[in-house]
């Protein structure tokens, strides 16, 4: 099914899956351009991309965002880990006539970007990665997080508990701030702008980026905070991911005054994963993506930023 989204969104689609569930995705740019696919933050929606309209259209790119289950408009998938999105990026790619991609992530997006990347590493072109989180694998990453943060995952990261009772413990602790960002997504968006570091309230304090993000905020939580809990169990736990094996080239970018997750994140990812590039950025923060989006699209195109 084809639906037309906001002005700035591009086409919306809503597509039938393997399993039976729906995934919506969001289509702008150059329709003959090179596809990418774009994984939002945690939480976050497809309406996470370039506050530029024309942007992706004038670096030839084919740009593809779409909902993880269970935010947006994409059915939920109780239970998933990591690597169930790998399944649903093949279903995406072919019925998109994709038969090779870059992928780009942001944040929470990035585990699910990198095990697409070691599954379908000879279909995908180049993969660019902004303010991971993670990884939460052998390295204790919650050492990367802000104190209350860490505590919290470090309660969800329990070997006792499996991916859907995690879910469970961690929908009952968000359900409070998902239903606050639901009734009033720009004042959530405004207060923390104004808890932001300095680096990052410059971005959060712009007119496009603010109003993106309000729309961002008000689409992920459509079905509550379902997605966003699944995504933090999926997270916490080991993603299993091979990194040796990833072929691709990956580049990483993260701001040096990142207070969401601190750039040793990045630096561990970079250095488990042998094609890859860190690029550190002075004077930036968590949302950084804002004002790097033309060279993320270009090297998750063809590698080259």
């Amino acid at each position: 099914m084809t639906t037309s989204g906001p002005a700035s969104a591009g086409l919306e689609r809503v597509l039938r899956l393997h399993d039976g569930r729906h995934l919506t995705v969001t289509e702008s740019g150059d329709p003959d351009g090179v596809p990418v696919f774009f994984f939002h933050g945690t939480p976050g929606s497809r309406r996470t991309g370039p506050t530029e309209p024309d942007l992706a259209r004038s670096v030839g790119i084919r740009l593809l965002t779409f909902d993880r289950p269970g935010y947006g408009g994409s059915t939920r998938q109780p239970g998933r880990v990591v690597h169930d999105c790998s399944l649903d990026v093949e279903d995406l790619a072919d019925q998109l006539d994709c038969p090779t991609f870059g992928l780009a992530a942001w944040s929470g997006g990035a585990a699910f970007a990198l095990a697409a990347a070691e599954v379908h590493g000879s279909r995908v072109r180049a993969v660019s990665i902004v303010a991971p989180l993670g990884p939460f694998d052998d390295v204790e990453a919650t050492e990367y997080l802000p104190a209350e943060r860490a505590r919290h995952m470090r309660v969800l990261r329990s070997r006792q508990m499996g991916t859907r009772t995690t879910a469970l413990v961690a929908r009952w602790g968000l359900r409070r701030s998902a239903a606050a960002r639901v009734d009033d997504p720009a004042a959530h968006i405004d207060q923390a702008t104004l808890r932001a570091s300095p680096a990052d309230r410059a971005v959060l304090a712009r007119p496009d980026v603010r109003h993106q993000l309000i729309a961002d905020s008000a689409e992920a939580f459509r079905q509550g905070a379902d997605g966003w809990a699944d995504d933090l169990a999926a997270i916490a736990k080991p993603w299993a991911i091979e990194y040796r094996a990833i072929s691709p080239h990956v580049t990483i970018w993260h701001g040096c005054d990142d207070a969401d997750v601190a750039p040793g994140a990045a630096r561990d990812l970079a250095g488990a994963i042998p094609n890859c590039e860190l690029r550190e950025v002075q004077g930036a923060g968590h949302f950084v993506l804002y004002d790097l989006w033309s060279e993320v699209l270009t090297a998750a195109a063809d590698g080259a930023g």
